[in-house]
């Protein structure tokens, strides 16, 4: 599938060659197999074996009128096209540390956009996490221990790996330039999906 992509899209970036590691499309969740879901409003969980809560699906899009971020206040659009999710710190008296892979994919995000805040506690989301859904911008605190923003782009720090890109919705106009910022060491399984 990773060659499919190519064709589609076109990478440019002010990096060497061999300094850019592309993986390839097929990911690996992060869950156990046997763990029992626990449900928490609108989110389904597993205990990871820390004792921490790892969101393995989002059942609802209840679309958040407004967060505040830093000193900024995000707010849905008044017409549902656009949702702000904030996702939980705690579900259960569980810190929240993981999202696995597809969790939010059923959301049908493609009929809105969405804002979606990380919170400090996040420590390992899974490749495809946010699967097919249209997340129109990642909010994160500068001082997250683990992920940051670059324009569009979602990030672990001290590896720069790219774990997801907010790309377009659409993909009637192809091809698609792409540019991967300065500094990118590795383009992560299927941060690139909304490419195709």
């Amino acid at each position: 599938m990773i060659v499919c992509l190519l064709l589609c899209l076109f990478i440019t970036g002010p990096f060497p060659a061999k300094a850019l590691v592309i993986l390839n499309n097929e990911y690996h969740d992060i869950m156990y197999d046997g763990d029992e879901p626990i449900t928490c409003g609108d989110y389904t969980y597993v205990l990871q074996e820390d004792g921490t809560a790892m969101i393995t699906h989002y059942q609802n899009v209840s679309k958040e009128h407004s967060i505040q971020f830093g000193d900024n206040r995000f707010s849905a659009d008044a017409n549902g096209n656009r949702a702000v999710i904030q996702l939980p710190e705690k579900l259960d008296g569980h810190l929240v540390t993981g999202i696995a892979s597809g969790s939010f994919d059923e959301m049908e995000f493609h009929l809105f956009e969405a804002d979606v805040f990380i919170p400090n506690t996040m420590m390992n989301i899974a490749p495809y996490a946010f699967g097919d859904s249209s997340v129109n911008r990642y909010l994160i605190s500068p001082d997250h221990p683990k992920y940051m923003v670059i324009g569009d782009m979602l990030y672990e720090k001290e590896t720069m790996r790219l774990v997801d890109w907010t790309g377009p919705v659409d993909n009637s106009e192809l091809p698609i330039t792409l540019i991967i910022p300065e500094g990118t060491r590795i383009i992560g399984e299927c941060a690139l999906a909304q490419a195709y």
